[in-house]
């Protein structure tokens, strides 16, 4: 006669691989943050974010070429969250017309 697992064993085992997957993801994030942290990227971000200055160089683009890129970034990222928006209300009003009938 095999012996059967018992659920709880069964839920332990599933615990476990799911505290090491989140363990791992966990220690790469922080590992990320400290190694970034150590080269100063926040700041180099925000510099070129803000100054236009490319990190590493002395060199900086000018305001207009910056206020272009921005604007297209920012547009991008605006366009994509509406075709996002729109395909959620498209999915809503598909399934209340499925539910009223």
């Amino acid at each position: 006669m095999l012996a059967r697992s018992h659920p709880c064993l069964l839920y332990s085992l599933q615990y476990r691989l799911i505290m090491k997957k989140t363990i791992t993801i966990t220690s790469l994030i922080l590992s990320a943050m400290l190694i970034l942290d150590s080269m100063n990227a926040g700041s180099a971000l925000v510099l070129f974010i803000i100054a236009g200055q490319i990190p590493g160089t002395q060199l900086s683009i000018d305001a207009g070429s910056m206020l272009f890129v921005l604007m297209l970034l920012s547009g991008i990222v605006a366009g994509r969250l509406t075709s996002k928006l729109f395909a959620t209300m498209a999915q809503t009003s598909r399934l209340r017309r499925v539910i009223n009938r």
